[in-house]
């Protein structure tokens, strides 16, 4: 199995002067450059020596201090996606999702995907002999598998993200207007701040997600691969049900909000996904009517 060896203990052969190849070439290269300049030029002497100190320096910071890569890899960074909407043509690249339906994730290279999401025990209050049995039972799980899963863990401080995403939206409605409905859309927001806040912290609301991701690798016919899916969703179930673990197989609607959630501020409360913006529906339904009048 290949292993890159990481660049802190890779050796690289000292060729002159305890230099080694790359800096050089750069020492070298630079300095060259460097005399070309002051010698061969006609241009005005301080632009020579400021010209010729800025090339020295850039060889050395690049040959003992990897200025050049660190270059490069801010340039990578200025040049690429940095916002992007999930539906967007690159955020659907860097997922590598093909489609999404049936209560599976299709991936551009064919493989198919079911999701179970796994509802976590509190081993701390089990006896030893619980915890143990547990264990075991995990052990008989994975040890029993006939093909191969993937085990997701996501931490997510439900409260804290929610209150970032609103912190940053209040940022930009509270900018004055000319709106003469400003006033009543900033106490809109704050009530629908509110809401959602505490419609969060009343429920119960999971910081720790375990998902169990279940594969079907093959090119077959989409029917085929919904069937294998569907008995391999229904074994791990199982399964995870003798170690007293509980869990539910997301469906499309679920799947999409999970992908979203990666690009999305986002909570689970009660076994779904909720997202700032699908709270306004159930906001308005709560508050009625009266709600719409105000703000019209």
């Amino acid at each position: 199995m290949a292993y890159e060896i990481p660049s802190a203990l890779r050796y690289e052969e000292r060729v002159v002067f305890g230099l080694t190849f790359r800096q050089f070439a750069y020492l070298i290269l630079f300095g060259v450059l460097s005399a070309i300049i002051v010698l061969k030029t006609n241009i005005a002497m301080e632009v020579k020596v400021v010209s010729s100190i800025a090339l020295m320096g850039f060889a050395v910071s690049s040959a003992f201090f990897n200025l050049d890569k660190y270059i490069v890899d801010v340039a990578t960074y200025l040049s690429g996606m940095r916002e992007v909407g999930y539906l967007d043509k690159k955020a659907l690249e860097l997922m590598d999702v093909k489609d999404v339906l049936d209560d599976i994730i299709i991936l551009n290279n064919g493989i198919k995907l079911a999701i179970v999401h796994c509802f976590p025990i509190n081993l701390s209050v089990k006896s030893k002999e619980e915890r143990e049995m547990i264990v075991k039972s995990f052990s008989e799980f994975l040890n029993a598998l006939s093909f191969p899963i993937q085990i997701n863990i996501r931490t997510v401080d439900s409260l804290k993200e929610l209150r970032s995403y609103f912190d940053s939206f209040e940022q930009r409605i509270t900018k004055p207007s000319n709106n003469s409905n400003h006033r009543q859309i900033i106490e809109f927001f704050h009530e629908h701040r509110r809401f959602f806040e505490e419609y969060v912290g009343e429920n119960a609301i999971k910081n720790r997600l375990f998902y169990v991701i279940i594969p079907f690798n093959s090119h077959s016919e989409h029917e085929k691969a919904l069937k294998e899916l569907n008995i391999r969703v229904e074994i791990v179930k199982e399964k995870l049900e003798a170690c007293g673990i509980s869990s539910e197989r997301l469906n499309t609607l679920q799947l999409i909000s999970l992908l979203a959630s990666y690009f999305e501020e986002f909570v689970e409360v009660e076994k779904d996904y909720v997202f700032p913006i699908t709270m306004l529906k159930r906001y308005i339904t709560t508050k009625g009517e009266g709600l719409g009048k105000r703000i019209r």
